[in-house]
């Protein structure tokens, strides 16, 4: 009689219980999601990110969980990579009211500021728009891109003169510079 050792199909089934444990390792993306916003609540703001990338590997166009990972970002005062992950959070149908008050948690930031200012110009809100590009602009005066967004929320907001210095400053960039470009455009407009 066989020993149940020497049976053919052992290294088999050896190997498929294996694969099944490795295969128990890994979590769905709600799982990983759920364990992002606890790791969160506890202020551990690196393991969530580092949860939500596993998800983001496997879901690119997860928007809750890029909006998710803006936050933790924002929190890791990585204020550049949270703007970015809030802006395709909100490509990935995330709703503008939970980018905004993402946004608006970090005042100081004027990147931050800037894509508030700007988020508010796309979705038609051209009055609450002018006031985070023009803080944007103050604190960093020599920003190309926050110029420009102000200057289009400026024409937006029917203000030629403010406009105009916008696109002033704009037109002593180097003739190669896209904003250059944009700006020459802006002008013919006002």
């Amino acid at each position: 009689m066989n020993s149940p050792s020497s049976f053919p199909w052992t290294p088999l089934i050896v190997a498929f219980l294996a694969m099944a444990l490795v295969g128990c390792g890994k979590s769905s993306p709600e799982a990983l999601i759920e364990s992002a916003k606890s790791f969160s609540a506890k202020g551990d703001h690196k393991a969530a990110a580092i949860q939500l990338r596993n998800v983001l590997q496997t879901q690119p166009d997860n928007g809750q969980a890029r909006f998710l990972l803006g936050r933790a970002m924002n929190e890791q005062l990585d204020f550049v990579g949270a703007e970015k992950e809030l802006r395709k959070a909100l490509e990935h149908g995330v709703t503008a009211d939970g980018v905004y008050a993402a946004l608006a948690l970090a005042p100081e930031n004027a990147l931050i500021m800037d894509t508030y200012g700007w988020i508010l110009l796309q979705s038609g809100d051209v009055k609450r728009a002018v006031e985070p590009l023009t803080l944007a602009a103050q604190r960093v005066p020599k920003a190309p891109d926050i110029r420009l967004h102000l200057a289009k929320a400026r024409i937006e907001a029917k203000d030629n003169a403010g406009a105009r210095k916008e696109v002033k400053i704009l037109l002593q960039l180097p003739s190669g510079a896209p904003q250059r470009a944009e700006a020459e455009q802006l002008r013919k407009r006002l």
